[in-house]
């Protein structure tokens, strides 16, 4: 299980900071999807902390500023990769760093290492990617839909009860679509559901990802394992495919009958990662 670092106070992050494993080993750092909790990973964690420093943070959070959140600020992407900055600084002593990032975690990771070019960094594995590229047309009727409620709620904040309403609904109907129907998934993956601030913060953190500046995919120079699969209903899977075929660094790893949540329990998604960073990682 992921215990909270007790190192925070030296360096004053505003965030916590959670690890599963020994010091010595490689670190992995976790960048995991808005709205989706922490222990979403603890089968993950549990199986590559054998091996691995497992590092995983609570992500920035738009803090309220006016009454009803009506003045409730987005999290730039510069304030991501502030905090990924300043948790790499905090795990100084690790030499071979390996990101894993899911979902929107996914391109958060390539956004990171296109600002850090971070030499430390010696493999990525991106997992169902909701990677943004300019026409934006292979994404999902979901994720269309998704874009246009949240704008609705940053604009609105006063009408959040009935788009939570109309949220919590859909996402019932998307569950059974996705051959995602395990309740303790979709417990853990539907935090940004759970209350109406939540919906509040939620929306201000996909609304100011919609306007991310487009990722140069083929600037990435960092072995990069890309994973998805063909039923993820969510992130549409030819995202995952285009991304690949951007770049030689990138390695398609395109599974049948897997969907958004395909990390949660799979042997063949950990043992490809853990391929992937064996052969990507420095002996020092």
């Amino acid at each position: 299980m992921f215990t909270i670092n007790k190192n925070l106070a030296e360096v004053g992050l505003p965030f916590a900071v959670y690890e599963q494993g020994h010091s010595s080993h490689d670190l992995i750092l976790i960048i995991n999807a808005f709205g989706v909790r922490r222990e979403f990973w603890n089968y993950f964690a549990g199986h590559f902390s054998r091996t691995h420093k497992c590092v995983i943070w609570d992500l920035h959070m738009p803090q309220e500023s006016g009454p009803g959140g009506a003045n409730m600020a987005d999290v730039s992407l510069d304030k991501h990769l502030n905090d990924i900055d300043a948790i790499l600084e905090l795990y100084v002593h690790h030499q071979n760093v390996h990101l894993i990032g899911w979902c929107t975690g996914a391109e958060l990771a390539v956004q990171y290492w296109l600002h850090s070019r971070h030499k430390r960094i010696r493999s990525m594995a991106l997992l169902n990617g909701a990677y943004r590229f300019p026409d934006q047309k292979k994404t999902t009727a979901f994720i269309n839909n998704l874009f246009i409620l949240v704008h609705q709620v940053v604009k609105n904040p006063a009408g959040v009860s009935l788009y939570l309403d109309f949220l919590n609904r859909n996402m019932a109907s998307q569950a059974q679509m996705l051959n995602a129907s395990n309740a303790h998934i979709q417990e853990l993956v539907n935090l940004a559901l759970e209350s109406e601030e939540n919906l509040l913060r939620y929306s201000h953190l996909l609304n100011d990802f919609n306007a991310w500046p487009t990722a140069a995919y083929d600037d990435v120079n960092v072995p990069s394992l890309l994973i998805t699969g063909d039923l993820d209903g969510l992130v549409a899977d030819e995202l995952t495919v285009c991304a690949a075929a951007k770049n030689p660094q990138f390695d398609l790893l395109h599974l049948s009958n897997q969907d958004h949540y395909l990390l949660y329990h799979n042997q063949q998604v950990w043992d490809a990662i853990h391929a992937h960073m064996r052969s990507h990682t420095a002996h020092c």
